[in-house]
């Protein structure tokens, strides 16, 4: 018994050479020419749930759900199953909402329900046009966001690169990591982004980025340690199988501890039921 379940880890270190997670990763990508990755073709605005230990993918969101169809952004999932996502384009619906790019908007797939969440176009006082391009949310309900753009939110102003907390109830910003401390140029485009529980970053980059000495592509995954910026490779675009030479990570969320994952199973089974209607 002992020596199967070695040899079972193993393999399991063997499909994983090129990924640091145990656990599902939830993704988008900015491409839409048929990505195929752990076996599942995807477009840019479905969410793919890829299996690091097995090297498969099951599609978890539909872009059929948004009408008209547009690439999502920007990727969260909450503890109960809801998704909160923004997506690239003006005047889509989902769940019954109409909103924008500069939105982000938390999707119920039990009653097949949206609702704007806590940062919309208005909440920037600047005079651009703002784009969420990542985002993670705490449990506290104070949200990381990064954007396209250069903007204001909450009484701060930052530029396109950097992570910022924002607190809507006491409407409020705070810079938690700028641009110019991850990217080893100064200046780079944040479009992919998950703090794990050990205080580190999961993330992607808009281009191929060197951080922290190490040039990443971006479709790669990088684990940022901000403490003692430290780079490390998390995902390797490199598991894309479809031929492409290069892909673009459009939104991430890694999924908990294996035994918090049921109601993502439900939540998941109850898109695809909604896509077959």
């Amino acid at each position: 018994m002992r020596t199967t379940t070695l040899v079972a880890f193993g393999l399991a270190l063997l499909v994983n050479a090129n990924t640091t997670s145990a656990v599902p990763i939830f993704m988008t990508v900015l491409d839409n020419v048929g990505t195929e990755l752990g076996g599942l073709t995807f477009r840019d605005g479905d969410v793919a749930n890829y299996e690091p230990t097995t090297d498969t993918a099951t599609l978890f969101f539909s872009e059929d759900l948004i009408a008209p169809s547009a690439d999502l952004t920007a990727l969260h999932i909450m503890p109960n199953g809801d998704i909160i996502l923004s997506v690239l384009f003006n005047n889509r619906t989902l769940g019954g909402l109409t909103f924008n790019d500069g939105d982000l908007v938390r999707y119920n797939p039990n009653t097949d329900t949206a609702t704007i969440f806590g940062i919309s176009e208005a909440s920037f006082t600047d005079a651009g046009n703002p784009d969420i391009s990542a985002v993670y949310v705490r449990a506290n309900g104070n949200i990381l966001v990064s954007t396209l753009g250069d903007h204001t939110l909450g009484g701060l102003a930052y530029t396109d690169g950097d992570i910022i907390e924002y607190d809507p109830v006491n409407d409020t910003g705070t810079l938690l990591v700028a641009e110019s401390a991850i990217f080893d140029d100064g200046d780079g485009d944040i479009d992919a982004l998950h703090l794990l529980p050990n205080g580190n970053y999961v993330l992607s980059a808009t281009l191929d980025e060197t951080i922290s000495g190490t040039l990443f592509g971006d479709g790669d995954l990088v684990e940022y340690n901000p403490g003692s910026d430290t780079a490390s490779l998390f995902f390797n675009e490199g598991l894309f199988t479809d031929g492409v030479n290069s892909h673009d990570v459009n939104g991430v969320w890694v999924a908990p501890e294996p035994s918090a994952l049921a109601l993502l199973a439900l939540g998941g089974a109850m898109l695809l039921n909604r896509r077959r209607r």
